[in-house]
């Protein structure tokens, strides 16, 4: 059985709240006045059958992860870029993911100064009867650009509609513009979105954060920009040979010559561990 953290919100997200004008767009993000102001990106048809299949199965293969879910069960998160899985599992997937944030991000920043986008989560979304996410004043507090993936086929759920909150304060919904498997939206992520309840049937979603931090390998959604994460989740039949990696990743040049002395090895690359 997964582990799982029972919570409403995700912690990270417990702030997520309007930012203010000035901060906004500190590390990259957009302002918040113009974030809400912005359109969401259409992407039909961006993954297909085999990528869809590749998800699915790297999902299933992480089954046993830790998870979000909310209260009642009724939604969970796997995050599929724990120790890089989906960039293992699901290489083409991953760059066309990539490529369709660096699409967005041009075409919701305008002709500036480029954002060097990395990946900060890939999620997968799954979500039954009642389950959603239905806190309307939500964005993705710290990210660039979140690409959203349907992989649902047709029909497989009812309810369930992507929405987001306008500058005049209407909502408005999207659902005919995610109705296929492998249909995607890109959005700036400090525009305010939330799900409607599903009311019959599964619905799954990819979601992928972009950010200007580094690359985030760890097993949740994480706000730590730079350096090790302080909250990395590891399986315990890997804890060994990530301790070891952490370790020798903080070493300098002489530290890891001495070592490598020590063991009698001094070739490049060798820990020196086994």
């Amino acid at each position: 059985m997964a582990a799982t953290i029972s919570r409403q919100l995700d912690a990270c997200n417990l702030s997520d709240m309007p930012a203010t004008e000035a901060s906004a767009d500190s590390n990259g993000t957009m302002r918040w006045a113009e974030a809400q102001r912005s359109a969401v990106q259409y992407i039909p048809s961006l993954l297909d059958a085999d990528d869809i299949a590749a998800v699915f199965a790297l999902g299933a293969e992480m089954s046993d992860e830790r998870q979000w879910v909310n209260f009642d069960h009724s939604s969970a998160v796997t995050y599929l870029h724990r120790g890089d899985m989906f960039g293992q599992r699901c290489p083409v997937v991953k760059e066309k993911l990539r490529l369709a944030a660096v699409a967005a991000e041009r075409a919701l920043y305008g002709n500036g100064k480029r954002r060097k986008l990395t990946f900060r989560c890939v999620e997968l979304h799954r979500s039954t009867r009642n389950g959603g996410l239905p806190e309307k004043e939500h964005y993705d507090r710290g990210s660039v650009v979140t690409v959203d993936v349907r992989l649902s086929p047709e029909g497989a759920f009812s309810g369930g509609e992507f929405r987001t909150v306008e500058a005049d304060g209407s909502v408005k919904g999207h659902g005919a513009n995610f109705a296929r498997p492998g249909d995607a939206m890109a959005f700036a992520s400090h525009k305010r979105h939330h799900v409607a309840p599903v009311e019959t049937g599964e619905r799954f979603v990819l979601v992928a954060e972009f950010w200007t931090g580094e690359a985030r390998v760890c097993g949740h959604r994480c706000t730590q920009r730079r350096g090790l994460c302080d909250a990395m989740l590891v399986r315990a039949d890997e804890a060994q040979a990530v301790a070891t990696d952490c370790f020798f990743a903080l070493l300098d040049a002489d530290a890891l010559e001495a070592v490598h002395s020590l063991d009698g090895d001094d070739s490049p690359g060798s820990s020196g561990c086994e």
